[in-house]
């Protein structure tokens, strides 16, 4: 089956944050605050959600411009749901003097609904260019995240999470069947191929054929066509199958961005930007503690 080649063992909890994070530094100079507060980013192997999860980080940085609005969102929301005003409102609101945002490259979209309908980056980006906001990516570049994997599990297994992850979701969020469908599996399968090479890797799967080997040799009978999108999420679910290896690698995939995001974040608030941040939601609780410890010494050290 899968082979796993190591995994990360240990987690800091919000819990271990509240009671000893004040104890340890506030008595003691730090001279490197961002690294030191990268310790209480809360691994996302073992973070249960809260029944009252606060979605949203709010900070003013003592003595300083530089402020946050770190907004959680929740992704595939349906077409009547009121997010997308509740982003523009708070983004125009807060009056940012830089958006960070999930995700690569610029969309250049023309009208609202344009960008709306190209996804929530599109739309954070429309706002910054019509606003005249700087903007960038708090992610991960694609090479970052792939060679990260690529440390912890196999590279035949990785390949196949993010090549069958693409596949499932374009046909759950855009209907893509048959011959579309088709198409858009040799396209991201090629991307993988490209991308390994770009970090010096070659990855074992190189065409539909091998894909579908790939998957028969784990799930026998299985389609690569008919994975599902429940198999790719942070945490199992009772309709994942045998994609066990898929959740851990997402959440391996989450507790790497989560450190780049942190990282990104602290550094232009460190800066003097006002940060207006957006991720899906479940990053936000994940990076609280670590930020709110950044934000801790600043204080200290503005008194």
């Amino acid at each position: 089956m899968f082979s796993v080649l190591r995994r990360s063992a240990g987690v800091l909890t919000a819990a271990a944050f509240m009671t000893g994070c004040v104890s340890r530094h506030t008595n003691q100079p730090v001279q490197d605050p961002m690294g030191h507060c990268a310790q209480y980013l809360i691994n996302s192997f073992e973070w249960e959600e809260a029944l009252d999860e606060n979605w949203r980080i709010d900070l003013d940085v003592p003595n300083s411009d530089a402020a946050l609005l770190y907004f959680g969102s929740s992704h595939g929301e349906p077409p009547e749901s009121d997010q997308d005003e509740r982003i523009r409102d708070a983004l125009l609101n807060f009056k940012p003097t830089l958006i960070l945002h999930e995700g690569e490259g610029w969309f250049k979209t023309s009208s609202e609904l344009e960008a709306l309908r190209a996804g929530e980056m599109a739309f954070v980006q429309y706002l910054a260019v019509q606003q005249s906001i700087a903007f960038d990516s708090h992610d991960a570049t694609s090479a970052e995240k792939l060679t990260a994997m690529l440390k912890e599990y196999a590279a035949r297994d990785v390949q196949l999470f993010i090549v069958l992850r693409y596949v499932a979701n374009v046909r759950s969020d855009e209907g893509h069947e048959g011959e579309a469908l088709r198409r858009r599996a040799e396209w991201k399968l090629q991307q993988t191929v490209d991308l390994g090479r770009k970090i010096g890797v070659d990855l074992p799967i190189r065409d539909l054929t091998g894909l579908q080997e790939s998957v028969e040799a784990y799930w026998p009978g299985t389609s690569w066509r008919a994975v599902k999108p429940e198999w790719f999420t942070p945490l199992p679910r009772a309709d994942a199958g045998k994609a066990v290896i898929f959740h851990e690698i997402n959440r391996l995939e989450n507790t790497f961005r989560n450190q780049v995001t942190y990282r990104k974040i602290a550094t232009a608030l460190e800066r003097g930007e006002r940060v207006f941040a957006i991720a899906g939601r479940n990053h936000v609780p994940l990076q609280r503690p670590a930020l709110m410890c950044w934000s801790e010494l600043q204080a200290k050290g503005a008194n």
